[in-house]
Parts: C-alpha cells; structure tokens; sequence
C-alpha cells in the first residue's frame, strides 16, 4: 500500500540497524515536498526543439534529461517477496517516481541498489585518477563545486530480512534513493539514469507521458523499405548477426530505440493497424524474445530475464491500449488516421491566398517545419508584390529566418529523372543546405537499377510544430501563385494613362480563402492595368514635385520624373520595388500636392477609377496602413535635407481582405490596397508579381537554367504566362499531427534507405496528441470533422501494404451523393469495364450514380473542370506535341471517345446525358502591347464537393498515378461539414455545409464572371435547369464561340481531324482580321468558363505511335 515518505530526521537510530541516517546535503538541488504540498511542482517540461539538438553519448559527464529546477519525489509502493525463486535476493520493490507531471514505476531487487551503489562509488573514485584525457577533464569539471557526499546503503542482504522487517527496509532504501536523486552530481550519472529508467527523450514536451524504457539487445534486420532484403524464412538469418544493446522507449504513439555509443535515435516504429507485439520461443525463436512489428519493420529483441520480457510487453501494450488506440483499429476508407471530429479547417482558391497563410505559419513556427513538394523553388515570393521588407516573404529568407531563430526545417523533395524533368531538384537542395545548419533537406527516390523511374512524390505539405498543416495541389514553386485574376500580362513597367485600354469594367470585389465574414475589397480584372500608388507613413507625405528612385531586386534604380503638370514623365527600369522621395519641405509640399492631386484626378471614360477605396473600407484600410506605416518610415537628415523612404510602388489590392479577421497585420499591407493615400496622378503601372523563372507558360516553353532564379526565360513582352488555377486546404490541431506523423513515416523511411549513417540527418519523433498549442494563423475557421488520406506504399512510405484511402473516399462520396458533384482536377482518366490498361473505377461510379439518378427521375448533376490542354511543352498536331497527344487520349477515353466512354454508356442508358454532365475548362484574355491576346487558365485543382456537404481536397489527380496507391505519393484531405447554414437544392429548402458550400460557390463565382456581385445569379441551388443549362452551360458556350472566333484557340470542337486542324491553323480571327470587331465581342465575355472541346481531333487515333519515345514509354506512364 503507499506510504507517506518519512523524512530522514524523524527517523529514529536503531544501534542494530545496518543503516546510517544522514542529514540531507546542504546543496541538493531539490529539497523533499513539505507535507503542506508547497513545494514547487511546477508543470514546465524539457522543450521538444532540444530533440533536434546534437545528442550526447550515455557515458558524456554532460548529460541529463531531467526537468531542471523540478524535484523527483520516491515512494516505494509495493514489494513481492519470493524465496523460492529467488532466495538470495527475494524482495522486488515497486517503486514510484513523481518529476513534474509525469509518474512511472520501476521495479528492483536489492542487488541493483548494489549494483547502483557499487557504480557510483567508482565514479567518484575514478574522478582523482590523473588521466590527461579530454572525457576525464569534462568529468571532473561536470563535478567541479557539486556536492559528492554519497548517501549510504544498508548492507545487509534481503535474503536475511524478515517480515517484520520489511517496512523498516523500504523505508531505508526510499530515503536512500531520494537523496541520491537530490544531489545532481550522481543523479545524471548513466548509471542512476539506467536504474530510474530515464534518458534525454524521457520528460520532453509534447512527446507525451512516460512509458516503459531501458536496454534491450536487438537482432539486426526487419525493415521492410524498398531496397531491403526480406526474410520470408523468419529470423534465423538475424539471428546470426551480432546483437547491439540498445535503449528502448515507448511513447504514446510509438516505440523508439537510441544509440547508447553515441545518444541518436536509430529506428521509430510507429503505432500502425499493423503494430504488435509478440513473445516466447515459437514466435521469436528464443526463450526470452520478444517481436514488435508494424507495416514498416519487424523488430526482433531479447531480454534478459522472463521477468523483464513481460514487463516490456505489458508495458507495451498498456500504452497501445490508452494511447495509441487511433492508429492501431481499422480507420475509415483503411486510411492510416482516424477522423478527427470538430477540427478547425479552412480552404483556399488560387496560390496567392494560400502562399500568403503558409508565410504567416512558417512565420509562426516555434521549433519544427516540415515541407514535402513535388517541385520546389527556394526564390519564390509568398507574399506579393515585393513589400518594403524587401526580401522577408521570399521562401528561402523565411526558411532562413526560423532557422536562424532555431527552428528546424526538414525539406522532402522529389528527386527527378533528368532526362524526363527539368526541376533541377539538386540545385533546390544545395541553395536550402547553404542557408543554415538547422536547415536538412532529403531527396528521395533515388533511380538505381531496380529502383523507381516512373512514379514520382507528388504530395504537396507544409507542417508547422506538428499543429498547423497545408496541404493541396499547389507546390511551392515557380509558376503557382496566382489570383482570381489570372492575368496574362506582367511587365511590370509604369505606363502613361493613354496607353490603357478604354475597355475597363468595373472593379470587382472577393475574397481566396474560406472567411465568411471578412469584408471584401476593390479589386480590377486581369484585362485592366493597374493603377500604381505610393505608400507613405501619413496620407500627407506625398511631395509636390518629386524626383523617385525606384529599388530594383537586382540592385538596379529606375528614375521616375514630373514635372507639375504630370505631362512628362520618363522611367528607366522595369522592376520597381522601393521608393525614395528627396525633399527638402515635406509638410508643406504634401499637403499642397493632395489638393491638387484631388482636384485633377478624374475617371477613366466616366467609369471608376482603378484603386478608388469604398467609403465603408476606407477606415479599416488606414488602419491597418497606420499599424505598418511607423515600421516603413525611415528619415535621415543631411545638410539640410530629408531623405525618406516611403514604401513600394504597388498594386490595389492582390487577393486579401485586410481586415484583422481575414489576414494577420503583418502581412495586410503587403496584399491590401491602401486607402487615404496619395497617388500618382496620370500614371498607370505595378510591380512585377512574377520575377524571372516565376513567369511561366509550359505550353510554349519548357523550363531552363533553374539555378539562374531573377532571370526571364520567357519574353514577356510577346507570350502571355500560363494563368494556374488551384485549390489548397489548412487544418489545425490532430488533423495536423495526422498530416506530420506521414511526413515523419516517409522523412524517416527515406533516411533509413539513404541516410542511415548520417548524424547530420536526424530521426523524427511523432508528437504526442493530447496537448496542443496551436496559433491561429488563418481566421475565420470552420469547425468540421476531417480525416487525412493518402496513397502510398512500400518504394514511397516504407511500408509493407499498399494504402489508397484517397480513391476509397472519392468512391464513397460519389456514392453518397444525392443532388451534385462537383469536380476540379488536373486530370480524368478512369474506366467503367475493365481496361488492361486502367484500374480506378471513379468514373464508373459516377456513371452508376447517374444512372440511379435516371431510374429515379430525380435531377442530378455532374459538373467537371479540367484543363484546356495537358501540361506539356509543345504544339498539338506536331512531333512535339505527342505527350499532349497521349493524355488527350486517356481524357477523351474516359470522357467521350469510344465504346466505353462515360457520355457513350450514358447514352444508352439516359435521355440525354449531357443534362447531368458538363465538361469544362476555363480561358481568359488581356491587352499585350496593344494586341488582345487569350491563353487556358490552367486547371490543377485536385477537388470534389458532394452536395455541399462533403469536400475532398489534396494533391491526387483523377488517374491510376494518383489513385490506386502503389504509384504515386498524394496527400488529401475529406471534409465533412457540421456546421450548416440555410440553402437550396432542386427548388426545395436544403441545409448546405458551411465549408463545403463556400468553398463551391467562391470557385463559381471565379468561373463565372461574378467576383463584383452574383448579378441576379442564384448559386445556392445548382441543380435546377435555370443555373445549370440557362447559366452554367450558356455562359461556357457563349464565352467558347468567342474566343475561337476571336483567337481561333486550339484545342477547339471546329477540328476534327489533322487535316482540319491545320486548315483552322492556317485561318486568321478576328484578333488579326477586325481587331475593332474582336475587342468588341471580348467585351462579351463573361467569366472564364468555356466547354470543353470533347470533338477535338475525335475522328483521330490520338495514343503515341509505337516507335515514337512517347510510344515506347510505359503506358501506365500517362495513365
């Protein structure tokens, strides 16, 4: 039973007793708690970040894993005696220890006390040994002023102490053990830490609470990663190795083994639906063998004792049983997490909005950082234009930044076939490398003979402390930031106000991310150039006639003169980022200068002027320039004469509402338009929002000397760049610790198969799930329940089975539809009958649930947006353009093309197919050095929203690459919506899903030509015929009439064939022929939806001849 600790002077001397009682060291560090319980108790923990810090070996004088400043409290609890088994030690003492918060119990005879006792006592001998070593010299200075007074132990052994005795015994040795964990000199010995079962892991925050721990001999072998050698006989091959003492600890969701040579961690086995734990001689083929086994190793070990092996396999599965229960059952759609109800989760449309949130997170960072990318470009800015920070928001300075301020950053990287891709991943790794030590970057998977070629990591992830994730289809690379806008044009030059277009509608207003309530600011279409401004710290500090410098990124300076009348005016450079205004009488120029400024300004054909601030926003706008403004504002005095810099010439606002609710202050400047400020009248111009290789169009050109960031590879002044469209997500809390746990599973597969001997490269540690500190990085939230999904398998994760729980929820979201579905993605290939070719069935069950649909009589809706065109480099119809040529061959299988098409089955089997089902894609147009120009705003969106309640977004495109598991690597995420809000569905009252109906309705709006208001539109109900034929399917008609006769666009339903199609080539638009005429029909556009061109080249055999490359290319290549 427990006892209340007796203190060593109220004990009384017995002149027979074997035991000296001794005073308590004057020194010790940590005093007995009182009985009134006023002891310091304190909750503070070692921090998680001291993990990634260089280890120390067991036996360094340094080391400790205590909590400092915290005491150890010791009870003895409880004793078994057996003489029968044991008769020269019979007693095994249950002792207690309390440190902070956390509690565990440890179980020993009297001969370890001895065998404690006996190590200490060489210790401090060894210390007056003259040894001109450098261990002895930290040993001796580790003790240097420390009290070494050892406390004594009773010396007569158990097997003469009786019954009666017995209290008085464990009395003794619980005073014993209490002052020696007191004196700090021997507590941190390896000796006293072996025996207490502590080590540096033990006490660390977040880890979670202290389980089973100590040495155990390990048998080599297990692992089941790609390159490994399996075993299939078992373990008589391990068996024959060598076997390595190792210290095993079990946390909440995992047993980790550390390196006593040298203190790293050496293998994590996580907690899996896999997970066990096994014993005795027919399971392990030894008498005291014990086997832990998941998906990704099986872990032979052997204890000493049948004692010990019981208390490491109970201890073991007591931990599984209360903690680790989540991941070791069955989860939904067989993912590798459980669904984690009322998590906060929040979606973005376009890369601006999101680059912008994953700023603000990795600005947030306290101790980790996780990235896994596809393709990652270190130079790209998340925060655009390029504020008066100057560098601050460009990736590699934020990653640098936090790791300077000792943060951790773990990149995962896709390493490429070169000859096949041009992502330079090799020069991403080495600019990361060269920022900082914290910084570790691993490129997987290497393509040795047998290894992978075809399949590539494609999850796009960013995890901050294990508490806050993105995840998605946008990568962290060139190319990918981009607004509702989708603008074709960055010159990035001031031009003179003749030189616009008279064509400029109204401004629009929106938001990017999910915030329901966030006020929405003045924003201007992509054919409309933008109106510069100059940010000052106060409104009136806008000189009379000033003379601006213009800060270039590459160090260059742009002179931008005036004269009063703003006639004339001359720049000198395209890439403006700052502005510095000299001027000897500031206050009194600028207050002349607003006047005047305010009575010349006038609007632009009678309409609104690009930039104008509505009354309602103006003072939320100066307040949040006011916040910044102080922070901007540098004067310097110098014979007279003030020099001030004074902020950027910017564009109205990017993407972001300003508010404090949508977009955290920080950042609300750099993407906010600011009212109350003055501008520079008569002048039109921005910033360039696209520097060097971030202006893309892969269509036209592949990319080239990635390692050259700042410079152009394309001339902007005669291709338009390739819009992206795209969505991503972020979630909180669990969810987040879900998305980490997969990052660490293939972070430490991959050092285990490319790294293992690296010290430089660490193993990550899961962080436990019962306490969260998360900072609120995206407002305005929705409370759903989420549950992370993935594909992934042995060459990817390391593990032995093949997970596909992202195919599995599209299934079954399909499934449970009952009224729409709406799809975004970068790719459709799927079949309905089998296809020796093809496995994923998605599109045959959306063919089942229309068919269902029909038999019912009931409307349903099917709503699909893919890319005009694959994402490949060259011309259709051309040597070149047979890549493009082999994936319209799948899409156009899959969507219309053949016996087994879904529009063919439908045909037979409903009235008209086309009322349930639209193919779309999406196009857009500017001016281009005076010339109307169109390209496809690319669709890599990877999204589906099921009847406004269910949404699935992530990295995973419709095809077997992304789908069935054992291909490529993705990442997802399922929402399903528990906070509902009033709607309507097929004419009749529906409670929609906050998130998922936002979510859909903001991408309509997109699409639709309706960020500036829903211009009578009802986008609540989407199934009626009066959106779906009169709206949706018209606008896309009317907009794709236009710009194939305007532009002539390929791909396009007027070719039919290769011979047609270089005929239509060879025949002008009206851009060319009636340029008048064609602006005036591109005023008719609205939005940028148009159909799907599903008669292009269909009277064609699209699939790759067999002795081109592409024909000899595998083709489960392109599916």
């Amino acid at each position: 039973m427990p006892r209340v600790l007796m203190r060593a002077d109220t004990v009384s001397a017995d002149p027979e007793e074997d035991f000296d009682v001794l005073d308590f060291p004057e020194d010790a560090e940590s005093p007995l708690p009182t009985p009134d319980g006023t002891s310091d108790t304190s909750p503070f923990k070692v921090p998680f970040s001291t993990i990634h810090k260089d280890p120390m070996p067991f036996d360094h004088p340094k080391r400790s894993g205590f909590i400092p400043g915290v005491p150890i409290e010791v009870k003895i609890i409880d004793v078994e005696r057996s003489y029968r088994r044991k008769p020269l030690n019979p007693n095994l003492y249950h002792i207690n220890f309390t440190h902070g918060e956390f509690q565990w119990t440890i179980k020993r005879r009297y001969k370890h006390f001895r065998q404690l006792h006996e190590a200490i006592l060489l210790f401090k001998a060894s210390l007056h040994v003259p040894v001109p070593t450098q261990r002895q010299r930290q040993k001796r200075q580790s003790v240097k002023g420390q009290p070494r007074k050892l406390p004594k132990l009773p010396k007569t052994p158990d097997a003469l102490i009786t019954g009666a005795r017995l209290n008085r015994r464990m009395e003794q040795l619980e005073i014993y053990l209490q002052r020696l964990v007191n004196i700090k000199t021997f507590r941190n010995l390896e000796a006293t830490m072996k025996f207490l079962e502590v080590s540096h892991l033990s006490f660390v925050k977040n880890l979670g609470s202290k389980g089973k721990e100590g040495v155990i001999k390990k048998y080599p072998g297990g692992h089941h990663h790609y390159h490994a050698c399996c075993n299939p006989c078992g373990f008589s091959c391990a068996m024959l190795g060598s076997r390595n003492k190792r210290w095993f600890l079990v946390k909440d969701s995992f047993v980790a083994y550390v390196r006593p040579e040298d203190g790293r961690i050496a293998e994590v086995l996580l907690f899996d639906q896999e997970f066990s734990v096994k014993s005795g001689r027919e399971e392990t083929g030894l008498r005291n063998g014990l086997v832990m086994s998941n998906f990704s190793r099986r872990l032979l070990v052997e204890c000493w004792t049948t004692r010990k092996l019981e208390e490491w396999k109970r201890g073991i599965e007591l931990t599984v049983k209360r903690h680790g229960r989540d991941f070791t059952r069955p989860n939904r759609f067989n993912s590798f997490a459980p669904v984690r109800a009322d998590t906060q989760a929040q979606w973005f449309v376009d890369g601006a909005s999101y680059m912008a949130a994953v700023a603000e997170g990795l600005e947030a960072a306290k101790e980790e950082i996780f990235i896994a990318d596809w393709w990652f470009s270190p130079e790209i800015y998340l925060v655009r234009p390029v504020a008066a920070e100057g560098e601050k928001w460009r990736l590699d300075q934020i990653l640098k930044r936090k790791a300077e301020e000792g943060v951790n950053v773990f990149v995962l990287m896709y390493k490429e076939v070169e000859l096949a891709l041009g992502l330079n991943s090799y020069y991403s790794k080495t600019t990361l490398l060269n920022l900082h030590p914290n910084v570790k970057v691993l490129r997987h998977p290497d393509h040795l003979p047998g290894g992978v070629f075809l399949w590539a990591h494609h999850e796009k992830v960013v995890v901050v402390d294990q508490s806050i994730a993105f995840l998605g289809g946008i990568d962290l690379c060139y190319g990918r930031w981009d607004d509702y806008l989708h603008r074709l044009a960055d010159l990035g030059s001031a031009r003179p106000e003749q030189q616009l277009s008279n064509n400029t509608p109204l401004s629009q207003r929106h938001t990017d991310s999910g915030e329901q309530n966030g006020s929405l600011l003045n924003h201007t279409p992509d054919n409309q150039t933008r109106k510069p401004h100059i940010s000052f710290a106060d409104p009136e500090d806008s000189p009379r006639n000033p003379q601006i410098t213009l800060m270039t990124p590459n160090g260059g300076t742009g002179d931008l003169k005036m004269d009063s009348s703003v006639d004339n005016m001359s720049f000198h450079d395209e890439d403006e980022v700052t502005v510095e205004i000299p001027t000897e009488s500031l206050e009194n120029d600028n207050r002349e200068n607003n006047n005047q400024e305010n009575n010349n300004h006038k609007p632009l054909d009678n309409e609104e002027v690009d930039g104008k601030v509505p009354e309602d926003e103006t003072n939320q706008e100066r307040s949040a320039s006011n916040d910044e403004g102080n922070s901007e504002a540098e004067q310097s005095t110098e014979q007279g004469t003030k020099k001030k810099r004074v902020g950027i010439l910017k564009l109205p606002s990017v993407d972001h509402s300003s508010t404090p609710e949508y977009i955290p202050n920080r950042l609300a400047h750099t993407n906010s338009y600011s009212a109350g400020i003055s501008q520079l009248p008569g002048m039109e111009g921005e910033a360039k929002l696209w520097i060097g290789k971030d202006y893309v169009n892969f269509i036209a050109k592949d990319f080239v000397e990635l390692e050259k960031p700042f410079s152009d590879f394309i001339d902007r002044t005669t291709v338009p760049r390739m819009p992206w469209h795209d969505i991503g997500a972020v979630v909180y809390g669990k969810a987040a610790r879900d998305v980490g746990r997969h990052f660490i599973q293939r972070w430490n597969a991959a050092k285990v198969e490319k790294a293992k001997t690296n010290p430089t490269c660490p193993m990550l540690l899961p962080r436990s799930y019962e306490e969260f500190h998360t900072p609120r990085v995206v407002y305005g939230t929705t409370r759903c329940d989420v549950q992370i999904l993935r594909s992934s398998s042995k060459w990817s994760a390391g593990i032995s089975v093949t997970e596909k729980s992202i195919y599995e929820a599209y299934l079954w979201a399909i499934q449970q539809a009952q009224h729409y579905i709406y799809i975004e993605n970068q790719f459709f290939i799927s079949c309905l009958e089998n296809n020796p070719y093809v496995h994923n069935q998605i599109v045959k069950a959306l063919f089942d649930k229309i068919v269902q649909c029909e038999k019912k009589g009931k409307n349903f809706r099917v709503y699909v947006v893919l890319p005009l065109l694959p994402g490949f480099p060259g011309e259709i119809g051309t040597p070149s353009g047979l890549a493009i040529q082999a994936v319209f061959h799948w899409n156009f299988t899959t969507m219309c093309k053949g016996e087994n098409s879904l529009l063919t089955r439908l045909a037979k089997e409903v009235r008209d197919p086309y009322s349930y089902v639209s193919f779309c894609g999406l196009r857009t147009h500017t001016e281009l050095n005076g010339t109307p120009v169109s390209e496809m705003v690319y669709v890599h969106s990877k999204m589906m929203i099921v009847d406004d309640r269910i949404s699935i977004i992530g990295s995973a495109n419709i095809n077997d690459r992304s789908m069935i598991g054992e291909k490529d690597s993705e990442m997802a995420v399922i929402v399903t919506d528990t906070q509902m809000r009033q709607s309507r569905m097929d004419g009749e009252e529906y409670q929609a899903g906050v998130f998922s109906s936002m979510l859909r309705k903001r991408c309509f709006r997109e699409h639709l030509g309706l960020m500036d208001g829903d211009q009578g539109i009802d986008l609540e109900d989407i199934v009626c015929n009066e959106f779906f034929k009169d709206v949706w399917v018209k606008r896309a008609a009317v907009n794709t009439k236009i710009y194939d006769d305007v532009f002539h666009c390929i791909p396009t339903d007027r070719a039919t064939t290769f011979l047609s199609l270089n005929r239509y080539k060879q025949t002008e638009g009206l851009v060319v022929t009636d340029i008048a005429e064609a602006r005036r029909e591109l005023k008719r556009v609205q939005g940028n939806l148009v159909l799907q061109p599903l008669m292009f080249l269909n009277q064609e055999e699209l699939s790759p001849a067999l002795l081109s490359k592409e024909g000899m290319a595998p083709t489960e290549l392109w599916t």
